[in-house]
């Protein structure tokens, strides 16, 4: 079934849209193409998904393309949809907590946190200035290390920062990488590398996985470096890898797989077999190891797989830090790799293979491919199956351009070069290999039945071949078969006559007798489970313990102290452990896990009851060489007794050296150890006692020669300083048995001595993965009654113990598979409470040292820049000296350089006043010729306004003269009227009742007049007081006005007083007359005013 996502027409869609998965065999779920029509042209566009990805629980795909739309397709209901917001140029997707958190990377550095409930972007994180190119997101399954050393009681420093049910997101760019909380995305931490920053470590991808102390990130450069960081990118750990690989490959060849290609009809051989010569002569001037081309962790977190160039893969143990196997593919050539997770194959009836690989090569072919079966990574890979890349067009193939694996491994979404994406059915493929591979086993074993004599088959064809048989279980069964026969062949009582006639143990076969003196189980599973654990902090500080010590010594001390450690608390808390476990180490450095449960075995023995007071001196085994001493040797037991020589000064230094005292020097001392060890673990797990008894035998003439006063000296001196005195290892085993022999039913310490207990017990009982309570009970004693668990008090001993899970997280080391199986048994006899106390207190002062550490170290980097600023202070005086020098020459030229900068100053200044001064010049004749303008122009203004005064004067005289004549004609007809009226109908009138009307027009032709002067003044550009005279005339003017109009009004006033007084009688003509020649007299003189005005205005 083909899909069509058309973006144009979702979105105008208010819901969901549905679709089908593809029914056919060919394992593809879906092919998704996005496709727009070009309505203009008439076309169809195709628009290309650039990035894809799974939601952290498998049921949705988060698809995005170059047009920032993203596309959600729910695989549970069929229904797909889009994002409501458009985001910008996204290259990659992770999936966060449950199905609804994606989180999106961009171009440009932006991190989106996308709710697909919601259908909205809820957080935008501005991560970086340039490209996301990693982001990982822990899972709760990181922190289950965390959990189960806090579960077990085991403390691990409080760091507020790293808490144990805390998920974490990277975003990771090309020169920095950000740490975020997926709680409220904080940012948390910051790490900045490459060339912005002082660290020249570049690394390449990012991954988290479980360690002890819990979830930490693993991280390579190019060059073939490898880091370790805590979630606050404190550096943890950082190893050579290529170094690893190289010295892997001097004693382990690498193995080498040929795998067989499915070809296509069409296809013609001679290209493939030319494009493989090619890479192979490339592939081959390129030493393997040399570059890191991409690694990344396996699912299961066992192993960091590093692709080393293009076609060579190392597999890294995650507990040791060591190169376990090294593989190379001869016509294989890997850009890109992914690990399936382990998991149950549906329809093969059995697990899956435990290294299942999806590989994208050179060429951008996507293949799946298989590792190895249950039994391990020691099997060739036996499957190579390339996945269905056609396109919908015709069959035409797309190389892939990108893939994201889903996170339970069933599906996978290929990104095409061609845009498109095909969503990859993965648990179809491996059902198709499973049947073949049956398939394969049938014809396998049809081929055994035919020719019986043939120990060898490969599986060839399509799908691969293999290189050799699986032989590590069938080796494994010999080996255990060969121990049942050892045992079987090999007793005790047969052993003992040959090392009584011999004095020792045949060297070539002294591990196989230890081991069936010993009954060693061989339990790699419980060892894996101590080992898990991680390292003890005990041996944190063994480095510089034993500085003198390679460090491969080292490193097999440590593991086994810590293995013993987690065994037992107590042994976590001893501080001679180490030196009793060294000569052990010694002897055996090859096999681990012999060498562990050895030193077990003796501890839970022969030493059953050195840590009853722990960490005290044992004094009940010190009582019983006391009682040895006093019943064999009276004499020297006296003398100790006079001189105060306690039982810790002869007995202690040869329990806490493993008895390395009692033996020579140099090689021939390492064999006497072993001679002397022969002994102890052919015979009762009480023959300690007597040696401590019968070295002190044998130093009795010294001892006894010794003074009253230097008694304890001697003593001290043969037992502490003296550790070859004694060489003969023979004399102090006879002497040793001879004691034994001697030694009274009394005080014969076999009494007080559990028989010998082998390490394994049936899983009923508590196993080392049982934490044990400290019983109640009132003393130390009480504590120490056994050194292990008998088979009656497993009951009792359950009650008092808590279960805990194993760091693997998987079932109690298969304790289901029922009673038959044997498992570690707890070493108990040791006092708990005691040891539970100590042990807290010890991880408080290791907590302190840690602190104050840290303290050390920022006062360490403190002097440091201090030593560092003085010295750039004595260099900087230096250069400032040489400086001083420079400049004091420079100073000379730089003077004879300022004169004559000088003098060519002084020229330009010069030069630059004359050009002020010819401007100045033109601009003032410029000014002057505009002045000259202006007065021009105002002039003949002037000049008009004076004309336009003359005219409205002549009119207003001859208006005068004609008002005066009609006043006159007035009076006359007035007169003979007054003179023809009777005497009694005569009514005086005044004369400025007569004349009022012409004496107001009169007035406002006056106004008129004094306005237009003041516009005149206006007009050319001088203020009513620039001239005094005008203004005083002008105001005189104004005034003169107004007490003419004032005297009319009261003239007026006094004439019609008059009028009522007087009777009435002719009017004299003088007085009006009078009045008129007042008024022309006076606008004669205004004009005068006016045309002294325009000529002081044509002076200025």
């Amino acid at each position: 079934m083909e899909m069509e996502v058309n973006a144009g027409k979702l979105g105008k869609r208010t819901g969901k849209a549905s679709f089908k998965f593809n029914s056919s065999n060919d394992g593809v779920l879906l092919r998704l193409h996005h496709t727009v029509k070009n309505e203009t042209e008439g076309t169809v566009v195709r628009i290309r998904f650039t990035a894809a990805g799974f939601t952290a629980n498998n049921e949705r795909l988060v698809a995005a393309d170059h047009r920032d739309n993203v596309f959600v397709f729910d695989l549970v209901g069929q229904r797909f949809w889009t994002v409501a917001e458009q985001l910008k140029r996204i290259t990659i997707i992770e999936g966060l907590v449950g199905g609804n958190l994606v989180a999106l990377g961009s171009k440009d550095g932006m991190v989106f946190i996308v709710d697909l409930d919601e259908n909205n972007c809820v957080r935008k994180l501005n991560a970086h200035p340039g490209r996301v190119v990693y982001l990982a997101s822990s899972s709760p399954n990181h922190a289950t290390a965390k959990l189960r050393s806090k579960a077990t009681g085991i403390s691990s420093p409080a760091d507020a920062f790293e808490r144990y049910d805390r998920t974490y997101l990277l975003a990771a760019s090309q020169d920095c990488a950000k740490l975020y909380s997926r709680e409220d995305f904080a940012e948390l931490a910051c790490l900045r590398y490459g060339l912005a920053a002082d660290n020249s470590f570049r690394p390449n991808a990012w991954h988290w996985f479980g360690a002890p102390t819990g979830p930490a990130l693993i991280t390579h450069s190019t060059e073939g470096v490898i880091r370790v960081y805590r979630p606050n990118f404190k550096l943890v750990k950082e190893l050579n890898v290529t170094r690893l690989i190289e010295l892997y490959r001097k004693n382990t060849p690498a193995q080498t797989i040929t795998f067989e290609r499915q070809r296509s009809e069409s296809a013609t051989d001679e290209p493939d077999s030319v494009e493989l010569t090619v890479k192979r002569l490339t592939e081959a001037m390129v030493s393997p190891g040399r570059r890191i081309t991409t690694a990344q962790p396996t699912k299961d977190g066992q192993y960091y797989v590093a692709l080393c160039g293009h076609s060579t893969l190392a597999f890294l143990a995650l507990d040791s830090w060591l190169v376990c196997r090294v593989v190379t593919l001869s016509n294989l050539f890997i850009a890109q790799f992914a690990f399936l997770p382990a998991g149950e194959s549906a329809g093969s009836g059995r697990r899956p293979r435990c290294c299942t690989l999806t590989v994208r090569t050179t060429g951008n072919d996507l293949m799946l491919l298989n590792f190895g079966n249950d039994a391990g990574l020691d099997n060739n890979p036996s499957l190579l199956r390339p996945l269905a890349s056609g396109s919908s067009g015709g069959g035409v193939v797309h190389n892939c351009y990108k893939f994201a694996l889903a996170p339970n491994g069933r599906m996978l979404a290929n990104v095409l070069g061609s845009g498109e994406v095909l969503l990859h059915n993965l648990d179809s493929y491996r059902r198709i290999d499973a049947a073949a591979l049956a398939m394969g086993h049938h014809r396998k074993a049809a081929r055994n039945i035919e020719r019986p004599g043939s120990g060898t088959s490969s599986c060839t064809g399509s799908l691969g071949r293999r290189q050799r048989s699986p032989r590590k279980a069938k080796l494994e069964q010999q080996i255990n078969a060969l121990q049942v026969q050892l045992s079987k062949t090999l007793p005790k009582h047969r052993l003992l006559p040959i090392l009584r006639e011999y004095g020792e143990y045949p060297a070539k076969h002294r591990a196989t007798i230890w081991r069936t003196l010993l009954e060693l189980p061989g339990d790699r599973a419980s060892y894996a489970a101590l080992l898990n654990r991680g390292s003890h902090p005990c041996v944190a500080a063994y480095e510089q313990r034993f500085a003198g010590l390679d460090r491969r010594t080292v490193r097999n001390l440590k593991r086994t102290v810590s293995c013993l450690a987690h065994w037992c608390p107590a042994f976590g808390l001893i501080d001679y452990l180490p030196s009793f476990v060294l000569p052990f180490v010694r002897q055996q450095p090859t096999d681990a896990l012999a060498l562990f449960e050895t030193v077990a075995t003796v501890l839970m023995n022969q030493c059953q009851h050195w840590f009853e007071y722990a960490p005290l001196e044992p004094f009940n085994y010190l009582a019983m060489v006391e009682n040895v001493l006093a019943d064999c040797e009276p004499r020297l037991m006296a003398f100790y007794r006079r001189n105060g020589v306690a039982p810790r000064t002869y007995a202690v230094p040869l329990m806490e050296s493993a008895f390395v005292r009692c033996c020579s020097g140099g090689t021939d001392g390492d064999n006497q150890w072993l001679t002397l060890w022969d002994h102890v673990l052919s015979n009762e797990p009480c023959f300690g006692v007597f040696l401590v008894a019968a070295y002190s035998s044998l130093h009795r003439g010294t001892l006894l020669k010794a003074t009253t006063d230097g008694g304890s000296t001697t003593v001290e001196r043969i037992f502490f300083h003296q550790s070859s005195a004694f060489g003969d290892v023979r004399r102090l085993v006879g002497r040793a048995h001879d004691l034994m022999e001697r030694c009274t039913a009394a005080a014969h310490p076999r009494h007080y001595f559990k028989p010998f207990t082998p390490l394994n017990m049936p899983s009923a009982l508590p196993t080392v993965n049982d934490r044990w309570k400290p019983p109640s009970c009132d003393s130390a004693a009480s504590n120490a009654v056994d050194c292990f668990s008998p088979a009656g008090e497993s009951e009792e001993l359950s009650a008092h113990s808590t279960a805990s899970p194993t760091p693997s997280g998987e079932a109690a080391n298969a304790s289901e598979k029922g009673s038959s199986h044997r498992t570690y048994a707890s070493f108990a006899n040791f006092p708990h409470k005691l040891t539970e106390v100590r042990r807290t207190e010890t991880d408080t002062l290791r907590a302190e040292q840690r602190r104050l550490e840290g303290k050390i170290i920022e006062l360490e980097k403190l002097e440091h820049g201090l030593r560092e600023r003085l010295a750039n202070d004595l260099v900087r005086q230096e250069h400032e000296q040489r400086v001083k020098a420079v400049e004091r020459n420079l100073e000379e030229a730089i003077a004879r350089e300022e004169q004559r900068v000088e003098m060519q100053r002084k020229l330009l200044l010069l030069h630059r006043k004359q050009l002020r001064e010819r401007e100045n010049e033109l601009s003032l004749d410029v000014a002057n010729a505009k002045l000259i303008n202006d007065a021009t122009v105002r002039e003949r203004e002037l000049d008009a306004l004076l004309n336009k005064f003359a005219r409205e004067r002549q009119r207003e005289e001859t208006d005068l003269l004609f008002a005066e004549e009609d006043i006159k004609l007035k009076e006359l007809e007035l007169l003979g009227r007054y003179r023809t009226e009777p005497d009694a109908a005569r009514v005086p009138r005044p004369l400025d009742q007569r004349y009022q009307v012409a004496l107001e027009q009169l007035a406002v032709q006056k106004l008129k007049l004094y306005d237009e002067i003041d516009r005149t003044y206006s007009s050319l550009g001088m203020p009513a007081g620039a001239n005094e005279y005008a203004y005083r005339t002008v105001s005189e003017l104004r005034k003169v006005a107004s007490v003419a109009a004032y005297g009319s009004e009261r003239q007026r006033d006094k004439m019609e007083e008059r009028s009522r007084e007087r009777p009435p009688g002719l009017i004299g003509s003088d007085s009006s007359s009078q009045v008129y020649a007042d008024t022309l007299r006076r606008m004669e003189e205004q004009v005068k005013v006016l045309q002294r005005l325009k000529h002081d205005v044509q002076r200025k």
